[in-house]
């Protein structure tokens, strides 16, 4: 999946210009839930122009859109699901806290997701939670269990927090990820969603420097992967003539899927230049997701941007039962989603709910 930049090989020079109204402050982790109705302009009119590239085929979310849909179970009960099968790739998003903070329970279900179909698992990123006394697990210690005990589900952590990390570490585990996984890593990054993980242990918490790390750490992380010699001479990064083996399965790179939260451009012209996205709305807050019609709007810019789509993937978290997750997922298709996730966790039904929606299985193909 090429991108029009970074380049592989990096100058002496790595200045990073980073634009005005970087606005990522607000939790990456999506909680959505039901009862949202669309407006606007239809979603074939926001893409007449173009549409992504699809990924390989692939919850009580959206009910009042779909209200007049004959069939629909609005009980959340495992009726006769609704919708054509759909063609999008869809995967089931984890929490690293709490009672989810078991790396040994994340490894239970990413085995059962490839076991009920899933398309992919992806974990959160987080070294600390707002509950000081929840347990909190390493998502790349339990992207490597899952990775060792799959082989279909695409894995990935969504999102790292870039700037927190140290690139050269970052380099090995994802390449070594790769390897052990055969070639199945997405590559999420985002500026983070807590201040506190910055500050508690003397980092500096401030949004355009988190960006700055964030720009200079992804050319970095490319080039590296590249396996040939790196120099960089950024504000935050440097590196002097290091060359990474073994280099990732996959070329030309691992993908980069980037987070933004919409309106704010920023984040979406980051994005652009790399291979995936995974937005946010400011006007959809924890527990609600974006509607169709405001994903094509999104989906739109970013073609602008990147003068089309083809390779580029579409990710949007949300949260269906069995009977509309087709409905539901079909009409994000229609606007220019790739990549349905499921957001499970404590805040609908924990662990047991979390198992039970896993081995329902993904919409129909």
């Amino acid at each position: 999946m090429a991108s029009p930049q970074p380049t592989r090989r990096l100058g002496e020079s790595g200045q990073i210009r980073v634009d005005e109204g970087e606005l990522m402050s607000a939790d990456e982790n999506l909680l959505p839930a039901a009862g949202l109705t669309a407006a606007g302009p239809s979603t074939s009119q926001r893409l007449a122009a173009s549409k992504p590239g699809r990924g390989r085929p692939c919850h009580e979310a959206w009910s009042r859109r779909f209200e007049n849909l004959p069939g629909i179970d609005h009980g959340g009960g495992r009726g006769e699901q609704i919708g054509k099968p759909v063609t999008v790739s869809c995967a089931v998003g984890l929490p690293n806290v709490g009672e989810f903070g078991d790396p040994r329970l994340l490894m239970a279900l990413g085995v059962a997701a490839e076991q009920g179909g899933w398309d992919g698992v992806f974990v959160w990123d987080h070294v600390l939670y707002h509950d000081a006394g929840w347990p909190v697990a390493n998502p790349t210690v339990a992207l490597a269990a899952i990775a060792a005990r799959t082989s279909r589900v695409r894995l990935g952590v969504l999102m790292t927090a870039l700037p927190r990390r140290r690139v050269q570490v970052v380099g090995r585990e994802t390449a070594s990820l790769d390897r052990l996984s055969d070639g199945r890593l997405i590559f999420g990054a985002g500026v983070g969603s807590m201040d506190a993980e910055y500050t508690a242990f003397g980092e500096a918490a401030a949004l355009r420097v988190r960006a700055e790390k964030l720009d200079e750490s992804l050319q970095v992380l490319d080039a590296l992967w590249s396996g040939s010699p790196v120099r960089f001479a950024g504000r935050h990064v440097q590196v002097d003539g290091i060359r990474m083996l073994p280099t990732p399965v996959q070329r030309p790179r691992i993908p980069i899927w980037c987070a933004g939260r919409w309106p704010a451009a920023a984040g979406f012209r980051r994005a652009a230049r790399w291979d995936g996205v995974m937005p946010t709305h400011a006007g959809y807050g924890k527990g609600t997701t974006m509607p169709p019609d405001a994903l094509a709007t999104i989906v739109a810019a970013i073609s602008d941007q990147r003068g089309g789509l083809s390779g580029f993937d579409v990710a949007v978290e949300g949260r269906t039962t069995p009977t509309v997750a087709a409905a539901v997922v079909a009409a994000y298709a229609e606007a220019g989603l790739t990549w349905w996730v499921e957001a499970l966790g404590w805040w609908r039904g924990g662990i047991s709910e979390a198992r039970s929606r896993i081995a329902a299985g993904p919409p129909p193909r």
